[in-house]
């Protein structure tokens, strides 16, 4: 049984899982690199002192947008993390280390992986 069936992902178990799945492994790796922006993203926000209505109103979009990309639930190009970058004073890193707060639940998988925001 593959990871992608059980729904599990030991420690260790990354390399088989990317050659067993290797799309839903982009997928996942994905979706996890877009939560490291958004509380990226999120925390240079909170440093700026700056709400999410002014920063939509720097980058010149809906405030729902705003909260979509910082919430992790929209997906955005890298022209908008740039935009983001730009009005935020900063450019998100990624950096390995400890799993970002909103990771939390990927457990071991994300452990694994190693993402850090800072």
């Amino acid at each position: 049984m593959t990871p992608s069936e059980n729904g599990t992902h030991a420690p260790g178990s990354i390399d088989k899982w990317l050659q067993d799945d290797p799309q839903l492994a982009g997928d996942v790796l994905g979706e996890l690199l877009q939560l490291v922006v958004a509380e990226n993203l999120e925390q240079m926000r909170e440093r700026a002192g700056i709400t999410r209505a002014e920063l939509a109103e720097r980058i010149g979009c809906d405030p729902g947008f705003v909260t979509g990309v910082l919430n992790g639930t929209r997906n955005i190009t890298l022209r908008t993390i740039g935009r983001f970058s730009v009005a935020l004073h900063g450019v998100p890193a990624l950096q390995p280390g400890k799993r970002p707060h909103k990771l939390a639940s990927f457990g071991a998988f994300a452990d694994e992986v190693g993402f850090v925001v800072e």
